[in-house]
């Protein structure tokens, strides 16, 4: 595909520079929601810089394992034309913000940005081993993800649940670490089995892990974690012990680090509502040139009906949730019914733009509540 070709318009999709903007644009939105008033400005370059490297990767690996996609995206053609100058930026990218997680920002950061770091590292490899015929490889990063949910609820919630009398929270919690992760599996196999052209397991945890990384900077200075990443990784460095010890140590540290951080972070209903609003923007993205292949006009119904029912569903969700939230927190979530709103109406009239229209559509769905958000607590 000739990049000569590409719109100025198109240009900041081309460069992976939406997902980035996006990011920086919901986190303000966040740590203002959670009453947090300063935060350091390296936070935000650093999740600039490790936004833009993730998704620049993940075009490199899907133009790696599908060639044709070269030839039809812009900015998978761009990604493989330049996978070597785009790799060295990556490195460089992910070398400055764990220099400036080591050292300038608090400590709780770095521990936060090794449990998303994991999250990322399996998540890329399931896109990696996609395609494998191994079953075992092809589940790999779904059961080591499953072990950590597993040897999270055994450390932390199980005890809680026996020896705390009359605590609730352990089970709650447990019960939704299962169901994520049940969901997850059932999604993921429904598309080993059945050959689905949707990948709605990916899409959600792409979604969720975003919104996570989104989240963590505004949640962290608005309370500190009490991980400190030496904490984790202290089994590798103790004289006394075996490497093999040590590793299966650090291990189970991390998976109780990653809990940690999923239950405080991810279990709220600002990252989750935020999490599945990303999910349904990647979704609509996929329905959209999956009903573009397709000559069957019930296939394109229910491509539109699919994503309509989750945008309802999550427009639904937070109109009665907003009936219980404080007017702190109620312009984030009018920011996101506007999103579902814009989203819903670039479904609706999609077929009078280009598919690639279309996705700058669907990152100004995300970027749009921005100046009414701002006007609003301008105002209150």
């Amino acid at each position: 595909m000739n990049l000569k070709k590409s719109p100025l318009w198109l240009w900041p999709n081309t460069l992976s520079l939406d997902a980035p903007l996006v990011a920086i644009a919901w986190v303000w939105m966040l740590a203002h929601a959670l009453g947090v008033r300063y935060f350091e400005v390296s936070a935000l370059w650093i999740l600039f810089g490790v936004v833009w490297a993730i998704y620049i990767t993940d075009r490199m690996i899907d133009s790696w394992k599908s060639p044709q996609l070269r030839e039809v995206n812009f900015r998978h053609a761009f990604a493989w034309r330049f996978r070597w100058i785009l790799s060295g930026c990556v490195a460089l990218t992910i070398g400055l913000a764990t220099y400036y997680t080591l050292y300038k920002l608090p400590s709780a950061m770095l521990s936060a940005g090794v449990a998303v770091a994991f999250l990322v590292f399996l998540y890329l490899l399931s896109i990696t081993l996609g395609k494998q015929k191994n079953i075992f490889l092809k589940f790999l990063p779904q059961g080591l993800f499953a072990l950590i949910c597993c040897l999270f609820i055994v450390d932390r919630l199980l005890p809680q649940m026996i020896f705390v009398t009359g605590s609730t929270t352990g089970g709650i919690t447990a019960a939704s670490l299962f169901g994520l992760l049940v969901a997850g599996l059932v999604l993921r196999l429904s598309a080993y089995f059945k050959s689905e052209r949707i990948p709605y397991g990916k899409n959600l945890a792409a979604g969720l892990i975003f919104a996570l990384g989104v989240a963590i900077p505004a949640r962290l200075y608005q309370s500190n974690s009490p991980e400190v990443i030496v904490d984790v990784i202290y089994p590798l460095i103790d004289g006394d012990k075996f490497l093999f010890t040590g590793i299966f140590d650090t291990f189970y540290n991390i998976a109780v680090l990653i809990g940690d951080h999923l239950i405080r972070v991810v279990g709220t209903i600002e990252t989750v509502s935020f999490g599945v609003l990303c999910m349904l923007n990647i979704t609509a993205i996929d329905l959209w040139e999956h009903s573009r292949k397709s000559d069957n006009p019930e296939v394109k119904a229910a491509n539109e009906m699919t994503l309509t029912m989750g945008i309802m569903g999550l427009f639904t969700f937070l109109v009665f949730y907003l009936l219980m939230v404080d007017q702190t927190a109620a312009p984030y979530f009018y920011s996101i019914l506007a999103a579902c709103a814009i989203l819903h109406l670039v479904n609706r009239v999609r077929t009078n733009f280009t598919l690639d229209a279309q996705r700058v559509l669907a990152d100004i769905a995300l970027l749009a509540p921005i100046p009414f958000y701002y006007l609003f607590i301008t105002i209150t």
